[in-house]
């Protein structure tokens, strides 16, 4: 059982990624069945990640519902990348989200424009 994962500088890239992704929600599932315990804090940081993994991550956010703290620093998703983000939190309401790390995400003004209007949905948020 785990609540934290932490996969920070490993040059994962997307593919590796997407798999890692895409199996949480099973594990959860199989693993914590008779378990309260659920990831809160993913940290995927610095691995060579483009929006594609995040399109990924859009499929899994359900699957995950307990997830507080999301790093994706250094991973150059840039616009592509925020406006998924933008759409996944703004279907699910922000989720649990707290903290939400995106610096050094190659993000310019169009892509900061586009993570602004998921603030809203984002009541969690931490200052």
């Amino acid at each position: 059982e785990f609540a934290v994962l932490c996969a920070r500088s490993n040059s994962i890239g997307d593919l590796g990624m997407l798999e890692i992704v895409r199996a949480l929600p099973k594990a959860r599932i199989e693993s914590w069945v008779h378990s309260k315990a659920q990831l809160e804090v993913l940290d995927i940081s610095y691995n060579e990640l483009s929006a594609a993994t995040l399109q990924g991550f859009s499929e899994v956010f359900l699957g995950l519902p307990k997830l507080r703290r999301l790093s994706l620093a250094g991973n150059l998703f840039g616009k592509e990348g925020a406006s998924t983000l933008r759409d996944v939190f703004l279907a699910h309401s922000g989720g649990q989200i707290v903290s939400l790390d995106v610096s050094n995400c190659g993000l310019g003004p169009d892509a900061a424009i586009l993570l602004s209007q998921a603030v809203p949905a984002m009541r969690r948020l931490e200052e």
